[in-house]
């Protein structure tokens, strides 16, 4: 493997979820692996799913296609941490006096 490859697969790792455990129902498969709506990692950190990972030709994940706060779970799927997409209500509402 050529010194490149070597730095790129090195950090696709740096991108991969492990130890995960299903935290939401099943939306379906991808490549015979189930993809569910949400999964937690070891750390109890919640990711929501995101998508399937963007292939380069030699069939790398192309990792300039995440954005912040989006890992990678085998064989492709892409989870975002979900505290980026958390939505708190109390920011929308106007409070009022009673």
């Amino acid at each position: 493997m050529a010194p490149l490859g070597r730095v790129a697969a090195r950090c696709v790792g740096q991108y991969q979820l492990s130890d995960t455990r299903a935290d939401g129902p099943m939306l379906g498969y991808c490549a015979g692996q189930p993809i569910f709506s949400a999964i937690v990692d070891g750390f109890g950190q919640r990711y929501v799913f995101a998508g399937v990972a963007v292939r380069r030709r030699d069939g790398d994940v192309d990792l300039a296609a995440l954005r912040q706060g989006e890992w990678l779970l085998e064989p492709g799927l892409i989870y975002r941490s979900d505290r980026a997409v958390r939505r708190w209500p109390w920011h929308l509402r106007r409070l009022t006096a009673a």
